[in-house]
C-alpha cells in the first residue's frame, strides 16, 4: 500500500468527519431524531415496494418455474450481483483511481455485460435466462417422466386388485413417496381432495399446476374411477397409452437436448470471452492513438 493511497484515504475519512461534525453542530437533537425516524420510514417503504415489485416480477417466476435452483430467489439474485458488480467497481475504478492512476480500461463495459447477462428478465441476450430456461425445460420433462411412471403405476396397480371398485384417493396417497418432483404437486392433490374444494377441483388444479396435455386426460379419467368399474377404468387409462408413450419418447429427446446445451455452454462462454477480449484491445488501440495525437 503507497503513502499516496494512504493521504488519501485518510483526506476522505477526515473530509467525512468533519462532514458528520457540522452537521451535528448546526442540528439539534430533535431534528436529528426526526431526520433519522424519516429516513427509517422512507427506507422501509421503498424496501417494502422494492420486495413487493421482485416477487411479481419475470425473474422471480423464472426462479420459480425452475424450481429455486440453489435456493437462489429474484432478491438474492439481484444481492449477489450487487455485491459482485462493486466489487468489480471497488477494484477497476476506486482502488486505481486513488493511486492517482485511472480505471482500467473497458470496465464500465465489462459492467454493463455482467450487469444485463446476469438479468433473468432481459430475454435471450441474458445468461442467466439461458441457464434457467433450460433448467425449467429439465424440470417439466422430469415431472412428464413421473407423470408416464404414474400412469403406468395405476394400471399396475389396478390390474393386481381383485375389488371391482377402485378407491383412487387410497391408491393415489400410497403411490406419492414413490416420486420427487409430482411429490409436492401429489401431496398438494390430496390436501385439496380432502378440503371443501373437492375431487373434480382438486383434480382440475392438479392438471393446472403441471399444465399437459396428459396431465389433463389423465384428471379426466381421475375424476370417473370412483363411478365406474374395473374393468371400466382400465378400458379408459389403456386407451391413454399411446399418448403417455409419444410424450416419453418426447421427454427424452428434451432431455438429450438439455444435456448437449449444457455441454456446449463452456464453449460458447468461452467463444464470448474471446469476443470480450477483443473488443478491449480495440477499445485500447484507439486511446492509445487518440493520446499519442494529443502529444
Amino acid at each position: 500500500m503507497s503513502i499516496s493511497f494512504i493521504i488519501t484515504s485518510s483526506a476522505y475519512l477526515l473530509s467525512l468527519l468533519s462532514g458528520i461534525f457540522v452537521y451535528a453542530g448546526i442540528t439539534t437533537k430533535v431534528e436529528r431524531n426526526h431526520h433519522r425516524l424519516r429516513f427509517q420510514d422512507q427506507w422501509r417503504e421503498q424496501k417494502g415496494g422494492y420486495i413487493e415489485n421482485r416477487l411479481k416480477s419475470k425473474s422471480e417466476k423464472l426462479f420459480k418455474e425452475a424450481g429455486y435452483p440453489l435456493g437462489l430467489t429474484a432478491i438474492k439474485w439481484d444481492l449477489i450481483r450487487v455485491i459482485c458488480v462493486v466489487l468489480v467497481f471497488l477494484n477497476y475504478v476506486i482502488y486505481p483511481w486513488l493511486n492517482s492512476g485511472g480505471p482500467q480500461i473497458g470496465i464500465f463495459f465489462l459492467l454493463t455485460v455482467i450487469t444485463l447477462s446476469t438479468e433473468p428478465s432481459f430475454g435471450k441476450f441474458s445468461l442467466m435466462y439461458f441457464v434457467l430456461n433450460r433448467l425449467i425445460s429439465y424440470k417439466k420433462a422430469k415431472r412428464n417422466a413421473e407423470l408416464f411412471s404414474l400412469y403406468d403405476m395405476l394400471v399396475s396397480e389396478i390390474q393386481m386388485m381383485n375389488n371391482t371398485r377402485v378407491n383412487i384417493y387410497s391408491l393415489l396417497r400410497a403411490l406419492t413417496p414413490y416420486f420427487t418432483e409430482l411429490n409436492g404437486t401429489l401431496k398438494r392433490l390430496m390436501s385439496n381432495w380432502t378440503s371443501d374444494l373437492g375431487p373434480d377441483e382438486a383434480l382440475d388444479l392438479f392438471a393446472i399446476e403441471i399444465d399437459t396435455p396428459e396431465a389433463k386426460s389423465l384428471a379426466t379419467v381421475l375424476k370417473t374411477f370412483d363411478n365406474n368399474d374395473k374393468k371400466t377404468i382400465l378400458t379408459s387409462l389403456i386407451g391413454m397409452e399411446d399418448m403417455f408413450v409419444t410424450s416419453q419418447i418426447e421427454n427424452y429427446r428434451k432431455r438429450r437436448k438439455l444435456y448437449v446445451d449444457l455441454a456446449n455452454l463452456p464453449v460458447l462462454a468461452a467463444h464470448w470471452l474471446i469476443l470480450f477480449n477483443f473488443i478491449i484491445v480495440i477499445i485500447n488501440m484507439v486511446l492509445i492513438i487518440l493520446n499519442n495525437a494529443k502529444i
